[in-house]
């Protein structure tokens, strides 16, 4: 009998368990170019977007400088550069369900020695919400993970 209910308890967790991580994340990145084509090692600004896709009221940390160092890139050609500041801080940022809190940042593209005159980079961005090492955690839970946006390409020239 004891078998049994192990048995049972185990083949319940195997098959709802899945279903639970299979969830959409509550808030999604997205990025959008306002240019095709940029100069290689030239700044160009992508405009950021993170969405809260749940029901329910989010937040986010957002550096008040620095907001671009919260971004990495998933192509090494690509980086995402900070802008200049004077002020410090962390802006505490809700959002309720379908509202996004949108920013530019500045990225430049350095293409390798030795390639064409003209290169197609796709790239991705993924933020990641600063934590304010005075207060206590939003959460008792593990970080935030990084959320990946949308794919993008753009034309790079010499």
């Amino acid at each position: 009998m004891i078998k049994r209910c192990s048995l049972t308890a185990a083949l319940l967790i195997f098959v709802a368990g899945p279903g639970s991580f299979g969830q959409a994340p509550p808030l999604k990145a997205e990025i959008r170019l306002p240019r095709n084509s940029v100069k290689n090692g030239a700044l160009f600004a992508v405009f950021t977007a993170i969405r809260n896709t749940s029901r329910e009221e989010q937040s986010l940390e957002a550096s008040a400088c620095g907001y671009g160092s919260q971004w990495t890139t998933d192509n090494p050609v690509v980086r995402s550069e900070g802008e200049p500041c004077l002020a410090s801080g962390l802006a505490r940022v809700k959002l309720k369900p379908g509202e996004s809190y949108e920013k530019k940042i500045l990225v430049s593209v350095t293409l390798p020695v030795g390639s064409g005159p003209k290169e197609t980079v796709t790239f991705r961005l993924g933020f990641e919400s600063e934590r304010d090492q005075t207060a206590p955690p939003a959460s008792t839970g593990p970080p935030a993970p990084r959320l990946w946006s949308n794919p993008v390409t753009i034309n790079a020239t010499r």
